[in-house]
């Protein structure tokens, strides 16, 4: 299998060296440690040295039908998807992967963590805005669009991350023709990683997962690929892509 890696202005990357120097994090070398999220995503896709598919992430694609099988045909680190029309930073995938299925196109937007959260709360995020930020206006837009109401008691306590993390996967596979958007994440863990943090991070994931299913995924475990969204949708987001969400762990 070839695997085509290469920066959003399609420089190629042949190392872990190339997709430091490529497309590396926004602060640089200072992000760029053994045992933190960036740099691990992209040792995840060099290893012995070589561009190669994950094992844990094609075991994940392989427990879903509408995945199973997935051949990936281009890796692209620290992509910016634009949200809406507002000013300011759009969603910035630490990963995205477009490839086919059996009988679908797909593309992977993955969030790659270790023991860092998945950013602020929702209502926090809207409540100390700044006067002329346009934050409060696109987590309205996102959450019209994929809970298909404006933030409420239920959406305020789920962690922005995942909910811009969902709406830029989604967006992105519209713009580069996908059926199959799946949102995953990628967590790294060793002994060193806070034990606290890795738990708090994972009721913040099942907590999403239950909301945006309507309590139809419970307890939302790693190693899984779910698909009882309904997601209405909207002027950006699309409501005729096929959303899954999942999540791996790997030991390093």
């Amino acid at each position: 299998m070839t695997i085509r890696i290469q920066n959003s202005h399609g420089a190629q990357i042949n190392s872990v060296d190339d997709w430091l120097e490529l497309a590396g994090p926004k602060e640089g070398i200072k992000q760029w440690k053994d045992g933190r999220s960036a740099k691990e995503a992209a040792k995840a896709w060099f290893n012995d040295g070589v561009p190669s598919f994950p094992t844990d992430l094609s075991k994940l694609l392989n427990s879903n039908t509408l995945t199973k099988n997935f051949v990936p045909e281009l890796v692209v680190p620290e992509h910016v998807t634009k949200l809406d029309n507002f000013r300011g930073e759009g969603r910035n995938h630490d990963v995205i992967v477009m490839g086919e299925s059996a009988n679908s196109k797909v593309l992977l937007g993955i969030e790659a963590k270790t023991d860092e959260s998945f950013g602020g709360l929702i209502g926090s995020r809207m409540s100390k805005a700044k006067a002329n930020s346009k934050a409060p206006a696109r987590i309205e837009l996102l959450s019209q669009a994929i809970f298909g109401r404006p933030v409420d008691e239920s959406i305020a306590p789920l962690r922005y991350q995942l909910l811009h993390g969902v709406g830029g996967t989604l967006i992105e596979a519209r713009l580069r023709g996908a059926e199959v958007a799946c949102f995953i994440v990628h967590e790294f863990v060793s002994d060193e990683h806070d034990k606290k943090k890795l738990a708090q991070n994972f009721a913040d994931f099942q907590n999403f997962l239950r909301e945006l299913s309507v309590g139809k995924i419970e307890n939302g475990a790693a190693g899984r690929l779910y698909d009882s969204f309904q997601i209405p949708g909207g002027q950006f987001v699309p409501s005729n892509v096929t959303l899954l969400i999942g999540k791996i762990t790997t030991r390093i």
